[in-house]
């Protein structure tokens, strides 16, 4: 056999027997705990960007990690693998911002006393939810007004921290509303009213009113109201109302005995 061949034969040898004998590759490093910080107000929230990660003094709080503490500390965060790190808060920023609002028909707009970056978070039952809606630069925020009412709020950014939020309702959007009830009539049988009336909308229910006080606890859909005759005379209201909410102006007759 030649020296070289020989030489290759040595090298197979010798590596078949290294792995024979169990020597595996080393572990993988556990990864640091990767997060981001918000300070709001005297809050401090971690928001984690892996599972499993703790702080020392914060709580959990609906996905996320919450300390109340408005002085500048340090802290250790963890990692699932009992990786840690330092990191550390400047000291809260007093007061909230001031405002004004204009209510529009689709919209609200908020008039800011100064100008500055703000940031627009949802509010929920438990507080601030700390993931922004928008940011916007200036004195001026536009909020699109929807079909439910919405709690937001507003905090006002100095470099790594925020204000104290300011809570601003949006009211929902008005529901269209529908054509309101056509030839309304009544009859006199019996000791008995009996209003009626006809609607070109199938999808509409309606409300019954006499001299302002309500007498369907909820819409009806029947087009037809029966009542006991009044000893005196009586306005009837007939309402309709759409499954969005919306409410027609009513249709009106007077019953004179």
């Amino acid at each position: 056999m030649g020296c070289g061949r020989f030489k290759i034969l040595l090298v197979i040898l010798k590596t078949s027997l290294i792995f024979s004998c169990g020597i595996k590759s080393l572990p993988k490093p556990v990864p640091p705990p990767e997060y981001e910080l918000r300070r709001i107000g005297a809050k401090v929230f971690l928001i984690p960007k892996n599972r499993g990660i703790k702080a020392e003094g914060f709580v959990p709080v609906e996905g996320f990690l919450i300390r109340e503490d408005p002085s500048r500390f340090c802290f250790r965060v963890y990692s699932p693998g009992r990786r840690q790190v330092m990191a550390c808060v400047e000291e809260a920023v007093e007061g909230e911002p001031t405002f004004g609002l204009r209510i529009e028909e689709d919209r609200v707009e908020v008039l800011l006393d100064e100008d500055g970056l703000y940031r627009v978070y949802p509010y929920r039952e438990s507080g601030i939810y700390p993931e922004p809606l928008m940011e916007v630069k200036g004195r001026r925020i536009e909020l699109r007004r929807s079909r439910k009412e919405k709690m937001l709020a507003i905090t006002k950014v100095f470099g790594s921290v925020e204000s104290e939020p300011a809570l601003v309702r949006v009211p929902p959007l008005e529901p269209p509303r529908p054509e309101p009830p056509k030839e309304v009539r009544y009859l006199i049988r019996g000791g008995k009213i009996y209003l009626y009336w006809w609607s070109e909308d199938d999808e509409v229910s309606f409300l019954v009113y006499r001299n302002g006080k309500l007498l369907t606890p909820w819409p009806v859909r029947r087009n037809y109201f029966v009542e006991d005759l009044p000893v005196k005379e009586a306005v009837y209201e007939i309402v309709s109302v759409n499954e969005a909410g919306g409410r027609s102006e009513p249709a009106r007759i007077v019953y004179r005995p």
